[in-house]
């Protein structure tokens, strides 16, 4: 069996064990109660650094992706694009709760990998949910995926 086959079967694992399953089913409980409030609460979708500013620039960008011409002279009057396209592209597909929903996702994801990461070092599935539970009650996690800001989208892919 490959190095890649033994990594895959781990990750495999780690979806179905015990302690991850109680992880992701704590994560779960308390997203689905902060986007029952998004729901309730709009606005609160803005308050994070920002982003007003990042949803004016996110709604033009959106509705420069039906002319090419006009997504060239966004970027170029914007700036830097990686503060706001990615956020743009699925709020033109999905809207504001397709973005907190994206998010959510991708903390979930972060998640799994994080329990497969402390599993892989430590093979202990106790280590390994303390981590996971640790990552998902910092402040950052509760409350990134239901704003608009930038690290809702990229810090979950560092790890």
């Amino acid at each position: 069996m490959s190095l890649l086959q033994r990594r895959m079967a781990l990750l495999s694992a780690s979806i179905i064990a015990p302690s991850f399953l109680l992880a992701a089913l704590i994560f779960l409980i308390l997203h689905s109660v902060l986007f029952l409030y998004d729901l309730d609460h709009p606005t609160s979708f803005l308050v994070g650094d920002r982003a007003v500013t990042r949803l004016v620039k996110i709604e033009t960008f959106s509705a420069a992706l039906t002319n090419p011409p006009d997504v060239v002279a966004v970027l170029q009057a914007f700036g830097n694009p990686g503060d706001y396209v990615v956020h743009a592209l699925l709020f033109f597909v999905a809207g504001q709760y397709g973005i907190i929903l994206t998010q959510i996702a991708l903390e979930l994801v972060s998640l799994l990998f994080l329990y497969w990461l402390t599993d892989l070092i430590f093979h202990s599935a106790w280590l390994s949910f303390v981590a996971v539970v640790s990552y998902l009650l910092l402040p950052g996690s509760i409350e990134y995926p239901h704003l608009l800001v930038t690290e809702a989208i990229f810090n979950p892919l560092l790890i």
